[in-house]
């Protein structure tokens, strides 16, 4: 896929020229009848050719000036376009970022912290341990501080079950919250997609 880098601003400049230019083109071919309308008839036919010149140049004047001014106006068009789709690109980002944001908060709450080091050992970021501060702040965003959890202890109940049980139960809570993570991100997806 190609990359296209625009800067809406020098399109919306260069708009701006073209329209400049449309405007001294108006002027030239108002200036050109004007000189042929008004030239001296000498012998009963130069001032008829001048004035037909004069008009010639007007009709190519204003349709040339015309063509400027409407590839001016597309021009300033795309750059809005550019300008939205930077805007809502940004947004649409920002609103990713803080739900990822989320979802890694939530996911530290209830994964155990061996496994959020396992999840992260390949990205270049340190490893969450339990209370510090794991996820990435954007750039100009002051992390608010949170609360280390407490360790307590709960007494284990009669009829503990299984290893087995266990993994089974750490499965179907870990799939529940994988696929409440997936409705999440889809509509998060749509929301920055419109």
């Amino acid at each position: 896929m190609t990359r296209i880098k625009v800067d809406p601003s020098q399109l919306a400049q260069a708009a701006q020229e073209l329209a400049e230019v449309a405007e001294r083109l108006q002027r030239l071919a108002d200036e050109a009848h004007a000189i042929g309308s008004s030239a001296p008839s000498y012998d009963g036919q130069f001032g008829p050719q001048a004035e037909r010149l004069g008009l010639e140049a007007l009709s190519a004047l204003n349709s040339q000036s015309q063509r400027v001014s409407l590839r001016g106006s597309e021009l300033l068009d795309i750059s809005q376009a550019f300008a939205e789709a930077d805007h809502r690109s940004q947004s649409g980002f920002g609103t990713v970022w803080s739900l990822l944001s989320g979802w890694r908060e939530k996911a530290e709450e209830i994964l155990p912290s061996w496994l959020m080091g396992w999840l992260y050992r390949d990205m270049g970021q340190p490893t969450p341990t339990l209370g510090a501060e794991a996820t990435p702040t954007p750039p100009g965003h002051t992390p608010e501080p949170r609360l280390a959890p407490t360790a307590s202890w709960t007494p284990v109940p009669i009829g503990t079950p299984t290893a087995e049980e266990q993994q089974a139960m750490y499965a179907r809570q870990l799939r529940k919250y994988e696929l409440a993570w997936q409705e999440q991100f889809g509509t998060a997806l749509l929301a920055c997609s419109n």
